[in-house]
């Protein structure tokens, strides 16, 4: 709970880490699914998504590409294909995350991983969002958690999954790796799994470094 309510306290205060983590120099590209806008650092862009498994409005956000090959078949519809993401606007921001070419089965579900970048100072945590047909299930570090909060929702699409994150259940400093795959009893149908980075609000608190411009 106490750094739920320290990532709350970051999202509105100037750390006073200054406005260019670059220091004068020419900054790295961001990565796919990102940019500078508004900067300086690289993030995902801000945009209204309902989770209700419509997908018109993620029309314009950039897919990220991902490839996932079958170590454990059968592994039709379980491999994902493409990622979008985006930080929905609001005082308290969600990340919304739609994956294409993996939805849960009736022997397997489709899994959300979240850890911090290596170049971030570490906060020791793994994150699994676990989706299914009954909703979805949360864990840290291999244990449950449970609330009665509206922290996530999730919602199957045509081709895929769509989720909404509560940001103050990712506790990352505004930037992780975040990585989607099969999963049947515990073990992944694709190893390894295929993963992206997302950066978002808020991103002062990365300092001087730029989590997704590595």
């Amino acid at each position: 709970m106490r750094r739920v309510l320290v990532l709350l306290a970051l999202t509105g205060c100037n750390l006073g880490w200054g406005d260019d983590p670059y220091g004068g120099l020419p900054p790295r590209p961001c990565v796919t699914g990102t940019a500078r806008d508004p900067g300086p650092w690289c993030s995902v862009p801000t945009l209204s998504i309902v989770i209700d498994g419509a997908t018109d409005d993620w029309n314009g956000v950039t897919e990220i590409p991902l490839t996932a090959t079958c170590t454990a078949p059968p592994c039709d519809g379980l491999l994902p294909v493409a990622a979008q993401i985006a930080q929905q606007p609001g005082t308290v921001p969600w990340l919304a995350i739609r994956v294409r070419g993996a939805r849960s089965t009736a022997d397997a579900r489709v899994v959300l991983r979240f850890e911090e970048p290596p170049e971030l100072p570490g906060v020791n945590e793994i994150d699994t969002f676990s989706l299914g047909t009954g909703g979805p299930t949360f864990f840290r570090n291999g244990v449950l958690v449970t609330t009665t909060d509206t922290a996530y929702l999730q919602a199957f699409t045509p081709d895929g999954f769509e989720v909404a994150i509560a940001t103050p259940w990712l506790p990352y400093s505004g930037a992780a790796i975040v990585s989607a795959y099969g999963d049947r009893d515990g073990v992944p149908v694709s190893d390894p799994a295929p993963s992206w980075r997302a950066c978002w609000i808020p991103t002062s608190v990365h300092g001087f470094t730029d989590p997704c411009a590595p």
